[in-house]
């Protein structure tokens, strides 16, 4: 399985095609984004962000993806993407040749490291990523689920 990379999707889909990127999101600093795959973007100017919406483009990928749901605000993180324990509903994927072959939800196994992180008062990163990795079946890129 491939590894994971942290990409600045905001909506994506899986349909009977494979994986449907629907909106993308940039920050571009003061430039002006040109149009990407006949969609011009628009600038949300509440996070200064340029969107890419209705793109519907087939994304080619083998390996896995982590999707969460329902963040838990206490275990919001303000820089960076939120780990996977701080969704409340944590489903992972598997593709191959561009189809979803495979989808576990871990949403157990994250409440388990949230209720440790809480018992504790707080873990190290090194021991938070060894517990995710004994959650998730694929081997993320450096640790990041």
């Amino acid at each position: 399985m491939g590894s994971r990379r942290s990409l600045p999707i905001r909506r994506a889909g899986v349909a009977s095609r494979g994986l449907v990127l629907r909106t993308l999101r940039i920050g571009t600093g003061s430039a002006v984004p040109g149009a990407w795959c006949g969609v011009r973007a628009s600038r949300d100017a509440a996070d200064d962000m340029w969107e890419y919406e209705n793109v519907d483009l087939t994304v080619r990928y083998s390996g896995g993806m982590v999707i969460g749901t329902e963040l838990k605000s206490e275990l919001y993180v303000h820089h960076g993407f939120q780990p996977a324990y701080a969704y409340e509903r944590v489903l992972e994927l598997a593709f191959a040749d561009d189809q979803v072959v495979s989808v576990a939800d871990r949403s157990s196994g994250m409440a388990r490291i949230r209720g440790i992180i809480e018992h504790t008062g707080g873990l190290p990163p090194e021991v938070i990523r060894s517990l995710m990795a004994r959650v998730f079946a694929a081997s993320y890129e450096d640790g990041c689920y």
